[in-house]
Order: structure tokens, then C-alpha cells, then sequence
């Protein structure tokens, strides 16, 4: 349940960091794509 809750807070901090732009949403994205997989799988 915490992951879940963790992920969408993650989510919406990598939407904001999207509009900045930059490299490093860029991996914040990857990141969170990882983390995904590590809880979902």
C-alpha cells in the first residue's frame, strides 16, 4: 500500500519536473520507471 501511495508521489514530483525540462527529469524518470517495476514485479 506505501509503495503505491510513495509511487504516485513520485509521479506527480516527475510531471512537475517535466515542465523544466532538463536532463535530469530525464533520469528522475528512469527512476521512477525502475521503481515501478521493482514493486510491481
Amino acid at each position: 500500500m506505501w509503495a503505491q501511495c510513495h509511487l504516485q508521489q513520485l509521479q506527480s514530483l516527475s510531471n512537475r519536473k517535466e515542465h523544466g525540462g532538463g536532463p535530469e527529469s530525464i533520469h528522475f524518470q528512469a527512476a521512477v520507471d525502475l521503481f515501478q517495476v521493482l514493486i510491481l514485479n
